[in-house]
């Protein structure tokens, strides 16, 4: 059976790192590694608080000072690698306890910074969806899963005289009978097949 070290050792997709109460690593496990870059010889006996931004420094000592009084909180904070550059992390951050005696800090820490850009990424491309999608000629309007208006673009306001007080309403009550019918039947198909299906109705301005 495996002790506690082997089983830190072998994770990989989280740093796990122990500091003394001085703040100095202790320990540094295949997880830290990768992330960081550094080996055990490069960075056992270094002091923690050398990684971390300028920024940050304070904040990871607030975190300590409320640890006098809790076992275990959580932060976002910069560790800087092997290269110098800073990896925004997400840091849980325990007491260490030996025989109800504080010895030091176990840290729990996540590569948050890959995570961040993807974020970031989505968004710019939601920019980008929403301004291609008000800028063509015709009118689009997305629903949710109860086929309620998330969302109507310029020309669709145009072509069914809606605006966004309709945002939330079943498509239902916003066209005619004859054509939200013929776009429910279309939508539950859809999930029927569970493939992707493009229809059009011509002429749909010409309802009433």
């Amino acid at each position: 059976m495996l002790n506690e070290n082997e089983i830190i050792e072998r994770i990989k997709d989280y740093a796990i790192i122990k500091l003394d109460k001085e703040l100095n690593i202790i320990s540094w496990n295949s997880g830290a590694k990768l992330i960081f870059g550094y080996n055990e010889n490069q960075i056992i006996n270094e002091k923690f608080e050398n990684l971390l931004s300028k920024e940050d420094k304070g904040g990871f000592q607030r975190i300590l000072e409320l640890l006098k009084n809790i076992d275990e909180e959580r932060i976002e904070i910069k560790i800087m690698d092997i290269n110098k550059r800073f990896i925004e992390t997400e840091t849980l951050i325990k007491k260490m306890e030996i025989e109800e005696k504080d010895v030091g800090f176990f840290l729990i820490i996540k590569d948050i910074s890959r995570e961040k850009i993807w974020i970031e990424n989505i968004k710019n491309q939601v920019s980008l969806n929403k301004r291609i999608l008000e800028n063509i000629k015709e009118g689009i309007i997305l629903l949710n899963k109860d086929n309620r208006i998330k969302y109507i673009n310029e020309m669709a306001k145009e072509i069914f005289g809606i605006d966004a007080t309709y945002i939330g309403v079943n498509i239902s009550q916003v066209l005619s009978l004859q054509y939200s019918e013929k776009i429910l039947k279309e939508i539950e198909l859809l999930f029927q097949e569970e493939k992707k299906k493009n229809f059009r109705f011509t002429n749909l301005w010409k309802m009433v």
